[in-house]
């Protein structure tokens, strides 16, 4: 689900995801939700749409977990 990308300037790591796996209806959405807890939009030739946070691996879960919320508040 999470794939580990270069670091970024400072040496934080960065991790990616795929926008379709949390229940959003457009990339635009999850893009807007992801903005909202500190991710950003990740357009690449070999990632195509997919949303970047900086954290350590351990927090990964609880990003997961807010996504799914915000995902389903934006469907309600």
């Amino acid at each position: 689900m999470w794939t580990r990308i270069k670091h970024d300037t400072n040496g934080n790591p960065r991790h990616v995801t795929s926008w379709c796996g949390f229940g959003f209806k457009t990339y635009q959405q999850a893009a807007k939700a992801a903005n909202s807890i500190g991710g950003r939009k990740y357009n690449t030739k070999a990632f195509g749409g997919g949303l970047m946070f900086q954290s350590y691996e351990c927090e990964l879960s609880g990003i997961a977990d807010k996504l799914r919320e915000l995902a389903n508040e934006a469907q309600s």
